[in-house]
């Protein structure tokens, strides 16, 4: 049985991880990382974080008890409370905080490196949606490891672990003060091909240029791409063809299409078409 908690006022300091959610992007400052949603939530609690609590509507106590582990502290809420705590209309009903991990330096992120590794590189997406859903495709597509830029949206903030279901606590992440010269460092001394994402219609399509062994696809920010010393850093320059008037795509759609292909390239379908390391489950959940 849990170690549960009525809670009675807003002001109790065991609810002091779940204020102020709605700060969603530059949260690497916060002690906590926080899943909202009962699927997020089960996957942080079967995650090797610390768990530090869950929080829970009355009304939503029957149907997702069950998820929490019994060592971990149930706090109990009513929906008016938990709504005006959290800052929005939170139709979930179950929250959990669990300890942010600990920065891990390059060295340690580096090592382990697979033969023909994918890797996927994000030195400045700035939009939380954007790196959730780029890690959440990264993993499905068998990508581990993902390196950032710290100016990039925070990987643990709430709506990127909301956005990847969780796909962010399955990636190896390295969160870079200098990407730039972490990126030289894959090339130079782990044997890395830098693929650097534009949009030029002269660069090679993705389709048409063979991944190799270990290979970083480098994604551009969403307004401006990729910065000019990072293109010249990279040994190939990469499109999507795009036969419309639309002069670009939102860069997770992007990194879906460039991930998908060298996916297929590594693993070539089967006899009836299908990707030879891709299941069921591809909808959306």
């Amino acid at each position: 049985m849990n170690p549960r908690f009525n809670i009675e006022t807003i002001n109790d300091p065991r609810l002091d991880p779940y204020r102020d959610l709605k700060q969603s992007s530059r949260t690497r400052w916060k002690r906590f990382v926080i899943a909202e949603g009962w699927r997020v939530t089960e996957r942080l609690l079967q995650s090797s974080l610390t768990i530090e609590s869950v929080l829970i509507s009355e009304d939503k106590l029957e149907a997702h008890q069950s998820l929490v582990p019994k060592e971990v502290p149930l706090l109990v809420v009513d929906p008016k409370t938990c709504e005006e705590l959290v800052g929005f209309n939170f139709h979930a009903g179950i929250l959990a905080a669990a300890q942010r991990p600990k920065r891990t330096t390059f060295e340690k992120w580096a090592e382990n490196f697979l033969p023909d590794e994918p890797v996927v590189a994000l030195p400045q997406t700035n939009d939380p949606d954007n790196v959730g859903l780029i890690a959440r495709t990264a993993a499905a597509l068998g990508v581990r490891k993902m390196i950032l830029s710290t100016s990039s949206s925070d990987p643990f903030s709430r709506r990127c672990l909301r956005l990847s279901i969780g796909a962010v606590l399955k990636l190896s992440l390295f969160e870079s003060p200098r990407i730039g010269e972490h990126l030289q460092a894959l090339r130079s001394n782990y044997g890395f091909t830098l693929f650097a994402t534009v949009c030029d219609p002269d660069a090679p399509a993705i389709a048409e240029l063979p991944v190799r062994d270990r290979s970083i696809l480098v994604l551009g920010n969403e307004t401006e791409g990729l910065s000019t010393d990072l293109k010249h850093l990279c040994q190939h320059r990469v499109t999507i063809p795009i036969q419309s008037e639309v002069d670009s795509l939102n860069v997770s759609s992007a990194a879906g299409i460039m991930l998908y292909e060298w996916n297929r390239q590594r693993h070539p379908p089967r006899s009836n078409g299908a990707p030879g390391s891709l299941k069921g489950g591809a909808l959306p959940e």
